[in-house]
């Protein structure tokens, strides 16, 4: 039902209904990490729901049933009781998340409440059924930690979501008219924004860190998706989600570019059958699904994050800065640029784009690429080049020029050139 990870190239995965956890190992190694007997001291592990991994690569694992245990496993094997929230209140733990300071956030489903637990075991009640105090928390389901700290918890019953900062002050983030109601998934980006989807709907909400609110994904897209059983989202702004009558992951990029990742083959052995939870990994790109129907979990293979950048060059020629770039080339992203096609007074601009470098003096400026091949945008200034999902790509140095077309006669005047790094979004 979850995977989490931890620092050491571990992937742990959580089996609700046969209430135990895996860890899977950087080689592959499986092992089972826990399981029914809890602690074996009489505190059970009973429907582990969510997962989570602090910097010390402590996992936390949640029971969903009414005792709402929650155990600390360390990276040597010893199991302990964490917190027992139905001593305190707490019923039903849907969800657990970890902020930068090792407070660990407590859902409680039935209870209608938020905990929030210190690294030592203390424990306070950040939300409760009052809400905001005009607008009811209730039934409350998954949840998302954004950079700043402030907690979002989405609700299916109170049709509705809440901010809560680290200060304490509560806001109805998301109303039932956002959304139609029922709102489940929960994630958030490294850039403020958060993503709520609804459980029974194909459309994901996107709100800024100012509540600015716009659909970022709904049946418009080119892909099946039916409802939209989990998100997650990168600290790049990218959100992942899976379908359930799609049976695919699909990635939205903040630029709206929407691909699809897996489709209904599965693994081309394995085709889906109910995907859930999907999980990003936060270093490696790697993205996970959590298939309940088969019990498996799927790995799509990431790029990894790689930072892109542009260095103009002009040569040793006259050629004019009239080549600039309008984004970073990142692999799976149109790649924007500009011809300033005014120094020259031509019609028509191109983008000559190659692997390695010359310079060859010509009567319209300086050559400064070898092009394998010719991309041309007639009447255009702006271009918009797609840079290849490969991930052989990331970390090439390519080299790009522009070149200003004019009429009959035919001239073309060379502008500058970019070298490029190629990076992941």
């Amino acid at each position: 039902m979850d995977v989490a990870f931890d620092s050491l190239g571990n992937t742990y995965v959580s089996g609700i209904f046969s209430d135990n956890v895996f860890r899977i190992g950087p080689g592959g190694n499986i092992e089972q990490i826990i399981d029914a007997s809890g602690d074996g001291q009489g505190n059970a592990l009973s429907r582990p729901r969510s997962l989570a991994v602090d910097s010390q690569d402590i996992l936390y694992v949640a029971s969903e049933s009414n005792s709402a245990n929650i155990f600390k496993v360390e990276p040597s094997g010893n199991i302990s009781l964490f917190f027992a929230g139905h001593l305190h209140g707490l019923t039903h733990a849907s969800d657990i998340l970890l902020d930068t300071n090792g407070n660990l956030f407590v859902i409680g489903r039935t209870s209608n409440n938020v905990f929030k637990v210190a690294p030592d075991a203390s424990f306070l009640e950040i939300l409760d059924a009052q809400g905001d105090g005009a607008n009811a928390f209730v039934d409350p389901r998954l949840a998302a930690l954004d950079p700043a700290g402030n907690l979002f918890v989405a609700t299916m019953t109170g049709n509705n979501a809440f901010r809560v900062t680290e200060a304490g002050v509560i806001t109805q983030w998301v109303s039932p008219s956002d959304l139609g109601g029922m709102i489940y998934g929960v994630a958030a980006d490294g850039l403020g924004n958060t993503y709520f989807s609804p459980y029974f709907g194909s459309e994901v909400l996107r709100v800024d860190a100012l509540g600015q609110k716009e659909i970022v994904l709904d049946q418009s897209v080119q892909f099946p998706l039916g409802w939209i059983t989990g998100i997650d989202a990168d600290s790049n702004g990218t959100l992942y989600s899976s379908g359930l009558q799609g049976k695919n992951i699909l990635r939205t990029r903040d630029s709206g570019v929407v691909t699809q990742i897996m489709d209904n083959t599965g693994n081309g052995l394995v085709p889906p059958d109910q995907p859930w939870t999907v999980r990003v990994h936060p270093s490696t790109g790697e993205v996970f699904l959590c298939d309940t129907g088969l019990d498996v979990v799927f790995r799509v293979e990431g790029c990894g994050f790689s930072p892109a950048s542009v260095t103009p060059r002009l040569g040793s020629g006259s050629n004019p800065n009239a080549f600039v770039e309008q984004s970073l080339p990142v692999t799976g992203v149109e790649w924007q640029t500009t011809v300033d096609v005014s120094q020259g007074g031509g019609s028509l601009s191109t983008i000559l784009l190659g692997g390695s470098s010359t310079q060859l003096g010509t009567a319209f400026g300086e050559l400064l690429v070898l092009p394998p091949f010719l991309v041309l945008d007639v009447g255009s200034e702006t271009h918009n080049l797609l840079i290849p999902e490969d991930c052989s790509l990331v970390g090439r140095t390519l080299v790009a020029q522009g070149a200003i077309v004019q009429g009959a006669p035919l001239a073309i005047q060379l502008t500058n050139a970019l070298d490029l790094v190629i990076g992941t979004h």
